[in-house]
């Protein structure tokens, strides 16, 4: 949004006001070096004003944490009850609550936050929205009660299906790699024992796909299948 544009929706919220000062040049924000700091992704819903948890997924950075690698779901870094998994859905719950004291209602909120070494966490990026990276495994995750169905169960004013829990993934864990877009092969290519699959949506989109996979062998067995996967299609399509 502009200043512009935004001016007319802050105008219903006096105290964001003051943001919306056109001799305001810049926002200044601190400085997080990539070594030792994690980055998670929660996800979560609103239903008639009340929130509820969906998931904690990891965001994988290598060499000097400076370098995207891959996304995981659910998170295989912190557990229930552990001090950064309770401070991180308390953020989620006050960033949500302040949303829906603006009108937020009926929808998934994701928010991205920095875990530094100290277990300190601090809001890196707000969407409300879906998490649409992972978007096409929740449902091999989680089963019934993903995103998508959720989605339009809120449009028509229905109670999530993990309202009061959130989802059991029951041991399996979902890995999604970043990869360029194929020309030649096939939008949707499954692996043979169908747990991996690259997706792409065209190369209009930054020309960028995704490949994912699902199973119980853990995080690096995930990841691997998505690197093998890879290099079929290249080697098929190329």
């Amino acid at each position: 949004l502009s200043l512009h544009d935004a001016l007319p929706i802050c105008e219903a919220h006096d105290d964001l006001l003051p943001y919306m000062d056109e001799n305001l040049v810049a926002i200044v924000e601190e400085y997080v070096p990539p070594e030792g700091r994690n980055i998670i992704s929660l996800d979560g819903c609103v239903h008639e004003k009340k929130i509820h948890h969906y998931a904690m997924s990891d965001n994988i950075y290598k060499g000097n944490g400076d370098v995207f690698d891959y996304l995981v779901t659910p998170t295989q870094k912190y557990k229930p009850g552990d001090a950064v998994w309770k401070r991180a859905w308390e953020l989620y719950d006050e960033l949500v609550g302040d949303m829906i004291t603006r009108g937020l209602n009926n929808q998934f909120v994701d928010y991205e936050a920095f875990v530094f070494p100290d277990g300190r966490v601090e809001v890196m990026e707000v969407n409300c929205r879906c998490f649409s990276n992972q978007l096409p495994i929740f449902q091999r995750i989680f089963g019934a009660g993903c995103m998508m169905d959720t989605s339009i169960d809120l449009l028509v004013g229905a109670e999530p299906t993990f309202a009061g829990a959130m989802p059991d993934a029951g041991g399996k864990v979902g890995v999604a790699i970043y990869c360029e877009h194929v020309d030649k092969a096939p939008g949707f290519f499954e692996s043979e024992d169908k747990s991996t699959f690259y997706y792409s949506s065209g190369a209009k989109y930054h020309d960028q796909a995704h490949i994912y996979s699902v199973g119980s062998d853990g995080q690096m067995a995930g990841k691997q299948k998505c690197d093998d996967l890879h290099k079929e299609i290249l080697a098929k399509y190329s």
